[in-house]
This record gives structure tokens, C-alpha cells and sequence, in this order.
């Protein structure tokens, strides 16, 4: 995370710490299950590896869905999977003395699955919250890895189908991160939220802090 996003989540966390004012009376959430549909906006990230290779990934809106459990009207347990499709430039070393270094650009995909908690600080309609996470993340960086494989199969209506598939570099990781933001209940069924946190992912040989900064909206349903 850029000092200057650092400032801006420290000011954001300080802010929904000390809560905002109440404007309504409290919403029965308690002992409900809630889904959500959510947009999100990935920060652009510099990630840096063992042996002096580097990624750098543009920034990019990713899409995702949950489900909560709220224990009471405070606490709430969740689960939710999301997907990003970004480019990125891959910088690596090479053997030779003329231009020792290189780069790639591709496109790569991922898909988080994370479990975690949510805290509100109030009861009301107008909720600031803050939110932890862990899961895992798969990342496929669309690099071939090897030859591509063809494969056919009868079909009763169509005769023979073939196919082929190209495998590629991909890896699983362990995720996690924190995040504060407001949630606003527009009825009893209906609510919307929006937070920014910073998340990371533990690749291997990575150096450092990967961070990346996330600022998610989202629109959800509660039901019993």
C-alpha cells in the first residue's frame, strides 16, 4: 500500500471507530442470513520475487458474491468468492550480457474463496463496521507451461467433437486482509455496503509486503 492510501485507510479506520450518529432506530438483524452481489476495485500492485523478477499488475474492477450469518445485531460471520481478470507485466532476469533483463504481458485470472467476521459499531439503519479475512486464492497467469493436448469424443446428435487445452502457470496461495467501511439499510430486506482494506496474498519466493488495496461495493438481501 502508497503512503498516500496508507493515510487514507488509517483516516477512514479512525473515523468509523468513533462511529457516526445515529439516524434511525435500531435494525433487528440478529439471527438472519444475508447474500450479496459485489463490485470491486483492485489498486494496482508491484510485487516482487526471489532472484529478481517482479510483477506489476494494473488496476482492475473484479466481481464476487456472499453469505452472512448475523449472530446478533453486532457480529456477523461470512463466506464469499470473487473473481478479477487483470494484466500484468512480468519482469524477470536472463542470461545474457546484452540485455540481461526481459519482460511479458499477459492476462491474468484469479479467484478467491475467504471466510471471516464483520463488526458493527452500531445498530442502527446507518452502521459503520470494520472486517477480517482468510482464504485462498488461485491465480492461473496464462503462461503456457507446456505443449497443448487434443482430445475428441462421440456425441449421439453431433458425430466426433474435438477439442484441445493448453495448460498454463498457475498457483494456489493463502489470502487474507482487513477492512473498514459503512453499511446503509434501506429496508428490512434491502441494504448496501462500501469498504476499503488492504489484502494480501503469500506467494512462493515472493519478497515482502504484496498488499493490494480494495475498495468494494456491494448490495445485499437479508432473509430469515
Amino acid at each position: 500500500m502508497s503512503l498516500k492510501s496508507s493515510r487514507l485507510f488509517i483516516q477512514i479506520v479512525l473515523l468509523l471507530m468513533v462511529g457516526l450518529p445515529q439516524i434511525s432506530l435500531a435494525v433487528g438483524r440478529a439471527q438472519t442470513m444475508e447474500f450479496t452481489f459485489s463490485t470491486r476495485y483492485v489498486d494496482e500492485t508491484d510485487i516482487d520475487f526471489a532472484g529478481g523478477s517482479s510483477l506489476n499488475v494494473d488496476d482492475e474492477l473484479g466481481f464476487g458474491f456472499g453469505l452472512a450469518y448475523n449472530v446478533n445485531n453486532r457480529l456477523a460471520l461470512r463466506g464469499s468468492l470473487s473473481w478479477l481478470s487483470s494484466n500484468y507485466t512480468a519482469n524477470f532476469e536472463t542470461d545474457s550480457i546484452v540485455d540481461p533483463t526481459d519482460s511479458y504481458r499477459s492476462r491474468m485470472d484469479n479467484s478467491t474463496l475467504s471466510f471471516g467476521a464483520d463488526y458493527y459499531f452500531s445498530e442502527g439503519k446507518v452502521s459503520p463496521f470494520i472486517s477480517g479475512q482468510f482464504g485462498w486464492t488461485f491465480v492461473d497467469t496464462n503462461i503456457p507451461s507446456g505443449p497443448p493436448g487434443g482430445y475428441c469424443w462421440w456425441d449421439p446428435w453431433w458425430g466426433y467433437i474435438c477439442d484441445y487445452d493448453q495448460p498454463t502457470v498457475s498457483e494456489s496461495a493463502l489470502s487474507y486482509g482487513l477492512a473498514a467501511g459503512l453499511r446503509f439499510d434501506i429496508n428490512r430486506n434491502t441494504f448496501i455496503r462500501a469498504s476499503i482494506g488492504e489484502y494480501f496474498i503469500d506467494f512462493d519466493n515472493s519478497k515482502g509486503s504484496n498488499g493490494k488495496v480494495i475498495t468494494q461495493f456491494e448490495l445485499g438481501f437479508s432473509f430469515n
